[in-house]
């Protein structure tokens, strides 16, 4: 496996985890564990599926899983298929709070992207700085924006590019909704 490295990646990662040790100190008392669903806004492709986190004191784990299928254009570009496979997150997050409703998530973990429909057996891994805003309206209802940054990925795991080859922004974002229990 080749693995594309990216120093400023790194950089944006060390800085993050000082944050979330520093906001370490500041301890958020409720437990939370939540189910929900995202979207992933990308051009292209649509990315969605289910969102599952648990959160004690200021330390959390998340996963997702998530179907990924090429637009109706897929066939005008050569690509045969428009089911491309499946997105697999598990990612560790420190919580930093920033209103009675409202916190920040920051973390860490491995993507696995398994992309059985376009190649059977190829699967893909990264390495991703996230962040996540993340606002609960209610008690048991919460709404999030996510961006995730890969420091480390297999080489043509291409984040950020389309159809003609065209580089956009390097970073993932989603949005979704969870119902907090």
């Amino acid at each position: 496996m080749i693995v594309r490295y990216n120093h400023l990646g790194l950089i944006a990662f060390v800085m993050l985890s000082l944050m979330v040790q520093t906001a370490l100190g500041q301890p958020i008392d409720s437990k939370q564990a939540d189910v929900g669903l995202q979207v992933f806004l990308v051009e292209d492709k649509t990315i969605a599926g289910a969102d599952f986190s648990f959160a004690s004191s200021n330390l959390g784990i998340h996963t997702s899983f998530s179907i990924v299928t090429a637009d109706a254009d897929a066939p005008r570009h050569n690509i045969d298929n428009e089911w491309v496979g499946s997105l697999f997150g598990l990612h560790f997050f420190g919580r930093v709070p920033i209103a009675p409703t409202m916190e920040a998530r920051i973390g860490t973990g491995l993507d696995s992207w398994l992309l059985h429909g376009i190649a059977a057996g190829e699967n893909k891994y990264a390495w991703p700085a996230y962040g996540e805003l993340r606002f609960m309206p209610t008690a048991t209802s919460a709404a999030f924006l996510r961006g995730r940054y890969y420091i480390l990925s297999s080489d043509g795991l291409d984040v950020g590019e389309d159809y003609q080859g065209r580089q956009h922004k390097e970073i993932l974002f989603s949005a979704g909704v969870s119902y907090v229990f």
